[in-house]
């Protein structure tokens, strides 16, 4: 299935704070580098941008979803993590794009530079409650909880 990309993105600060570390399990220290864009955005060399889906994906219960990004776009010099939905996800899906090119891309509200891909059977995986279902738009990394 070909899916678009919404009209918000999130990229990393230049630099706000050159001594930051980032702590997976501690959410404030993932918020203060982000800022929200709106596309079109020229996406700088070597930089990375959090974009999502245009609409909310329902995985059936039976599947699992693979989100991949289409060859003309990785062609361009694009890489993207990989992103799998869990069965029963509801909800838009975020994916992380990189800029490996020595050139800014543009990027634009609409562009449909995602497949997602559905296996089905039965996968033996429990049905997703986790804490990103229903999200709405572009949504960073959320704090890990410890053991």
């Amino acid at each position: 299935m070909d899916l678009a990309i919404g009209g918000i993105g999130i990229v990393e600060l230049d630099n706000p704070l050159v001594s930051h570390v980032i702590d997976p399990y501690v959410q404030s220290t993932m918020d203060v580098v982000c800022m929200a864009v709106k596309l079109p955005y020229e996406l700088p060399s070597l930089r990375r941008i959090l974009l999502s889906t245009d609409r909310p994906i329902k995985v059936p219960d039976d599947s699992v979803g693979e989100l991949a990004l289409r060859s003309t776009w990785a062609r361009l010099g694009l890489l993207s993590s990989r992103t799998t939905a869990d069965p029963g996800f509801n909800g838009d899906l975020t994916i992380e794009i990189f800029n490996s090119s020595l050139y800014p891309i543009l990027l634009r509200p609409g562009d449909k530079m995602l497949m997602l891909y559905f296996i089905s059977g039965r996968c033996g995986l429990p049905i997703y409650n986790g804490r990103y279902q229903n999200q709405k738009g572009v949504t960073i990394a959320k704090a890990l909880k410890q053991d």
